[in-house]
């Protein structure tokens, strides 16, 4: 069930990633190329996964929900709109 749940979270992010990859490959015509292309990616996109699978016992020993958290959550969000910021100002030619 939980290798269901993750293909059906993760087919729909790395599909465009896999084309692009699949494409490369295919004008490519190097055998060789396109198994070291495609094997990174999976391997990329599977470490993840074993790192998650390894340390999910860890989750246990985080503290509770608090302060803290609304903090960290405030701060990245503030960080997700300077990134964007950044490129729409890099996308205009300001910057």
């Amino acid at each position: 069930v939980m290798g269901a749940t993750s293909g059906t979270v993760i087919a729909p992010c790395t599909a465009p990633v896999l084309g692009t990859v699949l494409a490369f490959v295919s004008t490519a015509q190097n055998v060789v190329y396109g198994f070291l292309l495609l094997f990174s990616f999976a391997l990329g996109l599977g470490t993840l996964l074993i790192i998650v699978g390894v340390f999910s016992g860890l989750l246990s020993s985080l503290p509770k929900n608090g302060v803290w958290m609304v903090r960290i959550k405030k701060l990245l969000g503030f960080l997700m709109l300077a990134v964007g910021e950044l490129f729409l100002l890099r996308a205009g030619g300001l910057w």
